[in-house]
């Protein structure tokens, strides 16, 4: 098993606390896949699946809105992309734009069951995580909005709005 991927998950909040044996199981015989820049990761839209775990590279997570699009954040190594697939069954809720050429390790639902069946104590710590990063970013996205109604937000913070196509 690759050690590097096993310490790239290890220190990411989503699979924290998850024993070497439950990654190994997760990963199981998973290679990488390449994208190039410009290429889409996953868009907006289609229906959920795989879980990509950025190892090199930097992305770009787009919300389209009418006609425009805005960069929610950027991406790079260690980063968690389509995470909320694992527990909402809905669309894809932004794209991802690989910045230049990435590569990712792809966990689909194959790999979650067969965590599930094999380490159930792994299977829901995961599940735990995941909804603890998804609180996390509901809470910042909270006070950036009530700081906006209230005139105080900081807009800096805000991504701007590029017209599709930018």
């Amino acid at each position: 098993m690759n050690n590097e991927r096993i310490t790239l998950l290890q220190g990411m909040p989503i699979f924290g606390g998850l024993t070497r044996a439950a990654l190994e199981n997760l990963l199981g015989a998973t290679g990488p896949v390449v994208f190039q820049p410009g290429e889409y990761i996953m868009r907006q839209g289609t229906p959920p699946g795989c879980v990509y775990v950025l190892e090199e590279g930097c992305a770009d997570v787009v919300k389209y809105h009418g006609d425009h699009h805005y960069l929610l954040c950027a991406l790079g190594r260690g980063d968690c992309i389509g995470e909320m697939s694992l527990i909402d069954p809905g669309p894809r809720s932004a794209s991802v734009i690989a910045g230049e050429v990435c590569r990712a390790i792809p966990l689909g639902s194959a790999d979650f069951n067969n965590l599930r069946r094999h380490d159930l104590a792994g299977f829901t710590l995961l599940q735990l995580n995941i909804a603890r990063e998804v609180c996390r970013r509901l809470r910042a996205v909270e006070h950036l909005m009530l700081s906006a109604l209230e005139g105080k937000a900081d807009t800096s913070m805000i991504p701007k709005t590029m017209p599709k196509g930018a």
